[in-house]
């Protein structure tokens, strides 16, 4: 697309016809420039998803210390998540372990870890889920903006607890 068909489209993106959904394809979000990518929710449709072991690990103990009363293994836990190549590797298999738990809720399948998915579907609401998924989703949007790690790491401690804590 050229500047001048980028710049009208832009204006069309921004402010849209009423009743207008636009979905835009690509096979790499990285190569659209910032201006579009800032006015879109970006979703990836990847079928295979591998997570290493250490990924999955550290996201099984930060899910499994949200359920828990006392703070402290949380934050001890959520504080590997100052490191950005942690956490984009973290948060994705939490996503993904979540999505199982919730979809435990309406059916009995999980694509990742069956226990720990019944045990987060058994201690926390559907609402709790979902706002426990919306946060790793800002959270994975925010560090790839270059957020301040440590910041990000108590504000999603922080913010999971919150969400634990509601009724």
């Amino acid at each position: 697309m050229g500047v001048e068909a980028l710049n009208a489209f832009l204006k069309t993106l921004e402010e849209p016809p009423q009743a207008i959904l636009f979905i835009l394809t690509t096979e790499d979000s990285g190569t659209l420039p910032e201006t579009v990518l800032s006015r879109c929710t970006v979703l990836n449709l990847e079928q295979s998803i591998v997570f290493s072991e250490e990924s999955l690990e550290l996201a099984h103990k930060i899910l499994l210390s949200i359920t828990e009363t006392s703070e402290l293994n949380l934050l001890k836990n959520t504080n590997a998540l100052s490191d950005k190549t942690v956490a984009l590797e973290v948060l994705p298999a939490m996503r993904a372990i979540l999505s199982d738990a919730l979809s435990l809720t309406v059916c009995d399948e999980t694509l990742l870890s069956k226990d720990l998915s019944e045990v987060l579907s058994t201690k926390l609401t559907k609402k709790k889920i979902i706002g426990l998924i919306e946060t790793i989703n800002h959270a994975i949007y925010t560090i790839n903006r270059n957020v301040n790690l440590s910041l990000m790491s108590t504000w999603i401690c922080g913010e999971f607890r919150r969400i634990s804590w509601q009724k």
